[in-house]
């Protein structure tokens, strides 16, 4: 339901984009920073999206309301992962309704905690949920 937070063992995907990418393949702490507006990172709630993993994957894919691009990867993450390590950060439902251009995201969710650009501690949190990724997968199916 809009509002709540998602539960520890809920799974949830973040965009990360190819300038995000480190050179071995996994998310830099970058990949999870506030976007340009100040707003916080978005995720999907995989389970939102189905039971099977490859199916909730391309469903995130087909809900995404930013551009994927071939060599930008999707990093999975446990929610309770993510807020064992640092407690401030909190995965808040938030589902978007379908417009002219999109289609509804019943999994859309904000990782809220997640501090402002420039903050002093902004990096380390960001590293910390970026070291928390489970899973890179591609952004684009071919």
């Amino acid at each position: 339901m809009k509002g709540e937070e998602l539960p520890d063992d809920a799974n949830v995907v973040h965009y990360v984009s190819p300038s995000r990418v480190t050179e071995t393949g996994e998310a830099g702490w970058e990949g999870f920073r506030r976007n340009n507006d100040g707003e916080p990172p978005s995720v999907h709630w995989l389970q939102q999206l189905g039971s099977e993993k490859a199916k909730q994957v391309s469903a995130a894919r087909t809900v995404s309301r930013v551009q994927l691009r071939s060599n930008g990867r999707l990093g999975e993450l446990r929610v309770g992962d993510v807020v064992a390590r640092r407690d401030e950060i909190r995965f808040v439902h938030d589902p978007l309704c379908a417009t002219d251009q999109y289609p509804a995201d019943p999994s859309h969710s904000d990782m809220m905690g997640v501090p402002e650009r420039g903050a002093a501690n902004e990096r380390l949190v960001c590293e910390v949920i970026a070291s928390c990724v489970t899973q890179m997968h591609k952004a684009v199916e071919e």
